[in-house]
C-alpha cells in the first residue's frame, strides 16, 4: 500500500488550522508543558524571522483558551496530550492574543492610530463580555469605546488590563496575555525616525523652518517610547488579573527604554538554553522528514544550505521557513534571504557608533 505523504503548506500560522487540514506539522506541543512548568510568570523570548513565533502563540492559545474547552482533539497524538495533567488544563483559561506584526508606521501618530484599530479588532473578538450580567453598564461602555475606536491614549495604552479585568469578572479567573512581535512597533519606529535613545536635541531656527512638514516623525521620540512602556506596564506590571504573560520578537529591547518598570519578566534570547529547540526544526527533525518525503540522498545537500543556526550550546537548527520550502520545491534556494527587509541593518551600519560597525565586522 502506498504511503500517503501530508501536503506541505506554506503560510499557515494558525495553529488549528494546520491540525484540521492534516497538513505537515512537527510536533513542539511540549513548549506547553515546558512554559507552564518554569512558573515564569512573563516571558519574552526572541528568535529570527520565520522561526515559528506566531504559530508557538496560535498553539499555546489554542491550547489554554476557554474558547477551545471543545479543542482536546486537536493535541491527541502530540507530544503534550501524554501528560494527564495537562490534559486537565486544556480549554481552562480565558486568554488574550495580540499581534503587533502590522504595526509598521512611519510616524507616531500613524502608530498610535493603527494600535488603536488592533485594539478595536481584538475587543470585537470577546464582544460576548457585552452580554455579561457581571459587568457594569459603565464597563461596558468603555468596552465599547475601544471596540468602536472612539478611545484616547490612557484608554488604549491600558487596554490590556482593562480587558483581562473583564474577563476575570465574567469567567473568574485570570488571563493569560499574549503579545507577538512586540518588538515591531519600536524596530519600524527607530528605522523611520521617530524612536531615539535621547529626546532630539534643539534644533535652530532654520532647522525647524526645514523639518516644519515633518514634525510628526521628528518630534515623537518621548512620546513613542512613553506610550510603549505604559502599555506594557499595563499589561504585565500593574495588572491584578495577569496569570502568566508571554511575548515573542525578534530583538530584545533594553529594558531601561521599555521595561524598566516590569519586575523581571524571564528574557529568552538567542544565547540562553531555555526552549532551545521549541523554535525552528532540529537536525532530527528534518532529517525525518526527508526520510518521509523520499529525499533521504539529499540530507548532505540541505544539511550544507540550512544548517546554520545555534540557540544557547544547541547547534545544528535548522529555519522552518527554508525546510518548508524545500520539501514543497524539492530545489536548493536561499528561501529565507527575502523574508524581510534590512532596513534596521542598513540604518545601524549608516549611523551605528563605532563600536557597533567593528562588531559587524567581526560578525562579517
Amino acid at each position: 500500500m502506498e504511503r500517503v505523504r501530508k501536503t506541505v503548506a506554506l503560510g499557515i500560522t494558525d495553529f488549528s488550522d494546520i491540525i484540521s487540514r492534516n497538513v505537515f506539522y512537527v510536533d513542539k506541543t511540549y513548549f506547553i508543558k515546558d512554559w507552564y512548568n518554569s512558573a515564569d510568570q512573563v516571558t519574552l523570548i526572541t528568535r529570527p524571522r520565520r522561526f515559528g513565533k506566531t504559530l508557538t502563540l496560535s498553539m499555546v492559545e489554542t491550547f489554554f483558551s476557554n474558547q477551545y474547552a471543545d479543542g482536546s482533539y486537536l493535541f491527541e497524538g502530540l507530544s503534550v496530550w501524554e501528560d494527564e495533567k495537562f490534559r486537565d488544563l486544556q480549554g481552562k483559561f480565558p486568554v488574550i492574543n495580540f499581534s503587533l506584526a502590522n504595526v509598521k508606521q512611519k510616524s507616531y501618530e500613524s502608530m498610535k492610530s493603527v494600535i488603536r484599530m488592533l485594539l478595536a479588532e481584538l475587543f470585537d473578538r470577546h464582544s460576548y463580555l457585552l452580554k455579561s450580567e457581571k459587568l457594569s453598564e459603565s464597563e461596558k461602555e468603555d468596552f465599547l469605546s475601544i471596540s468602536q475606536r472612539k478611545a484616547g491614549d490612557e484608554e488604549c495604552m491600558h487596554a490590556f488590563r482593562f480587558l483581562s479585568r473583564c474577563m476575570y469578572e465574567h469567567f473568574g479567573e485570570k488571563v493569560i496575555i499574549l503579545i507577538d512581535e512586540y518588538d515591531t512597533p519600536m524596530l519600524e519606529a527607530y528605522t523611520a525616525g521617530y524612536w531615539m535613545e535621547t529626546p532630539p536635541r534643539q534644533s535652530s531656527a532654520a532647522e525647524r523652518a526645514a523639518n516644519e512638514g515633518n514634525a510628526s516623525r521628528l518630534g515623537g521620540a518621548e512620546e513613542a517610547i512613553e506610550y510603549t512602556r505604559r502599555m506594557f506596564h499595563a499589561a504585565f506590571k500593574d495588572n491584578p488579573y495577569l496569570d502568566w504573560g508571554l511575548m515573542t520578537g525578534i530583538t530584545r529591547i533594553t529594558q531601561e527604554s521599555i521595561f524598566s518598570d516590569l519586575n523581571n519578566p524571564r528574557v529568552v534570547t538567542t544565547t540562553v538554553d531555555m526552549y532551545q529547540t521549541c523554535f525552528g526544526f532540529t537536525e532530527k527533525e528534518v532529517f525525518a522528514a526527508l526520510e518521509d518525503y523520499d529525499l533521504s540522498e539529499r540530507k548532505g545537500e540541505v544539511k550544507y544550505w540550512y544548517d546554520g543556526f545555534q540557540f544557547g550550546s544547541r547547534k545544528e537548527i535548522y529555519n522552518p521557513w527554508s525546510i518548508l520550502n524545500f520539501l514543497s520545491e524539492k530545489c536548493l534556494k536561499p528561501y529565507w534571504m527575502n523574508t524581510s527587509g534590512n532596513a534596521l541593518v542598513g540604518k545601524l551600519v549608516r549611523e551605528g557608533s563605532l563600536k557597533v560597525k567593528d562588531e559587524f565586522e567581526i560578525l562579517l
